[in-house]
């Protein structure tokens, strides 16, 4: 399977389709800002063609769906490190000399140990007991993000309020499976870690204006978009 095509937005219009390999010489020869505008076939939205470029190499992983899933868990399970399951996977498909799908597979296998974290303890995070305390979740920025986004926006486009210049919902809210490109109420919400969440206790929720009382935890279900799939 091939790197999937990626069209540029270029004053307003798509320019393409370009292969990952064109993208990734022009990126690196700087004939191409990272914050330039791209997707790919499928995508809901134009994102930062840094970000598109991992998503295109991504296609090339579809087949391999059982490696993934193999060399992720021994991420999350901290049996591998991150640059041992890359080479790996990058051998497995004849990429290993590939550099710059080297690090999109990085990225994406870094993504999906995350996920498969946070599943396991999304149920713990959202029992009865901890609803009570801990009822509501901020979105916030952990660290310097890999790919450029106004997340701000994104958020309000997903359904979300800004209280008191902070991204914050119930956890049962529907907001925080829209954000998800994967379609999960936890993060990562898309192939950039740096974005994470906080826990809000009860007495802050209400402060913020948000009502806390029967909540139901929400449900997890793959969003069709998503390449490399988590369960």
């Amino acid at each position: 399977m091939n790197s999937a095509p990626i069209y540029l937005l270029v004053d307003g219009e798509a320019d393409g389709p370009h292969e990952a390999e064109e993208i990734a010489d022009k990126i690196d020869s700087r004939k191409l800002k990272k914050s330039t505008l791209a997707a790919i076939e499928g995508m809901k939205d134009w994102r930062s063609v840094m970000e598109v470029l991992t998503w295109s190499y991504g296609r090339l992983l579809a087949d391999e769906r059982e490696a993934v899933m193999r060399l992720s868990t021994s991420l999350m399970e901290a049996r591998i490190g991150l640059p041992s399951a890359r080479a790996e996977l990058a051998t497995l498909i004849g990429r290993r000399f590939d550099a710059s799908a080297n690090d999109s597979f990085g990225i994406i296998l870094e993504a999906n140990a995350e996920l498969l974290r946070n599943y396991k303890q999304w149920p713990i995070t959202t029992d009865p007991g901890s609803l009570d305390l801990y009822p509501a979740l901020e979105l916030v920025k952990f660290s310097e993000l890999n790919f450029p986004r106004d997340w701000k926006m994104a958020w309000q486009q997903a359904g979300g309020q800004v209280r008191k210049n902070k991204m914050i919902a119930l956890k049962s809210d529907p907001v925080w499976g829209r954000l998800s490109d994967f379609g999960f109420p936890f993060p990562p919400f898309s192939l950039d870690t740096a974005m994470w969440v906080e826990e809000i206790n009860r007495e802050d929720a209400l402060s913020a204006g948000l009502e806390a009382t029967g909540q139901q935890s929400n449900s997890s279900k793959l969003n069709p978009y998503t390449l490399i799939g988590i369960l």
